[in-house]
């Protein structure tokens, strides 16, 4: 099971995450993400890259901090995937070599299970310092998302009932399908 999870910030990913672990005796939470490698750069957020010129690095270290991490383990859940990263990129203005752009895809067909948490049916932004609060960017972001996943024909599960437990059962339901 290798379980990666999509979605505009504050879409409930790390909660669903935290469900799957908890649900499947301590499937392990891929730690390596934006602050992990932001704070391992000296930084406080991942939007500080820019302001240091600093994105092309930044960028590269996530990728390959967390495609480490996940190729190290057979089974595992993450809350973001390598394509969230590559969108977050391209809104923040960097773009990706072709080259880059194959090692991203190429990455996505490790995950057994894509799910993607909608806006639409859940989005609590909240008063985290370190998340964007303009409603049109994670519209840009969800849409280019779903056009990247499209486009690579990458399969993938969408979260659409509301309210914490009918999400959590949703997602519970998919992780069971796939493993059938």
């Amino acid at each position: 099971m290798r379980v990666a999870f999509c979605g505009a910030s504050g879409t409930g990913k790390s909660f669903l995450a935290s469900q799957i672990q908890d649900t499947f005796f301590g499937v392990p939470l891929c730690p390596v993400g934006s602050r992990s490698v932001t704070a391992a750069m000296g930084l406080q957020s991942a939007y500080d890259v820019d302001k240091l010129g600093l994105r092309a690095e930044f960028q590269r270290r996530l990728f390959d901090e967390k495609t480490a991490w996940e190729n190290a383990h057979d089974t595992f859940v993450t809350d973001r995937s390598v394509f969230d990263n590559l969108v977050y990129s391209e809104l923040e203005g960097f773009h990706r070599e072709s080259s880059e752009l194959e090692e991203v895809v190429k990455h996505m067909s490790r995950y057994t299970l894509v799910v993607v948490c909608l806006k639409a049916c859940f989005q609590d932004i909240g008063d985290d310092i370190f998340r964007k609060k303009d409603p049109e960017y994670h519209t840009r972001f969800e849409d280019r998302l779903l056009k990247l996943l499209v486009a690579h024909r990458v399969p993938f599960q969408s979260v659409t009932a509301i309210g914490k437990a009918p999400r959590a059962k949703q997602v519970l339901d998919f992780v069971r399908r796939s493993r059938a």
